[in-house]
């Protein structure tokens, strides 16, 4: 919220009002989930990585694989990987390299602009290419980590539940034993 009102009059300026209104969007999806509580937690969690999604397109559309766009793409995939699981991060994955691929392909064949100093930048197919492969390595790393680690976390919960209550049985058996 502090942020789009201290950015949205500098991308305000640039022209970029296609920017300001989907953070706007996507800080508003992201208000209203955390206000509406009837909405089940699978459909707040996909509306919350569309958001976010749409905010880091938006990005990657102005300003290439530079600023702001790779972290906002890198962070949908670390929220999905969490609110997800392994399936749902490797779709997020897959849409943003098609968002990647699209884009790299519209900036070196001319069919996006940008301004003169990030045009000649971002017309090498090598730099889009370098980029997209990054971003795949680092996270599928990533999306396996955490799937792993949230994995393990789970089965040492269900561990501690199962000796909770096998604890609770000899408990109760003892007790009975002395009455």
């Amino acid at each position: 919220g502090v942020a789009i009102i201290l950015w949205a009059p500098k991308m305000l300026a640039e022209g970029r009002f296609d920017a300001v209104v989907a953070n706007v969007v996507a800080e508003a999806v992201v208000l209203a989930l955390l206000l509406v509580r009837r909405i089940p937690c699978e459909v707040r969690a996909f509306l919350l990585i569309a958001a976010i999604l749409g905010a880091g397109v938006t990005a990657l559309l102005h300003s290439g694989p530079s600023a702001e766009a790779p972290m906002q793409l890198f962070g949908e995939v670390l929220f999905a990987a969490l609110l997800l699981g392994r399936r749902g991060a490797a779709a997020v994955t897959v849409a943003v390299l098609v968002a990647i691929a699209a884009a790299g392909w519209g900036f070196t064949t001319g069919r996006l602009q940008l301004n003169a100093s990030d045009a000649a930048r971002l017309a090498s197919p090598e730099r889009w290419v370098q980029f997209g492969v990054l971003f795949a390595i680092l996270s599928v790393v990533t999306v396996g980590t955490m799937t792993y680690v949230l994995l393990r976390f789970e089965q040492s919960l269900m561990l501690s539940v199962e000796l909770l209550r096998s604890l609770e049985e000899q408990v109760r058996e003892k007790t009975r034993a002395l009455e």
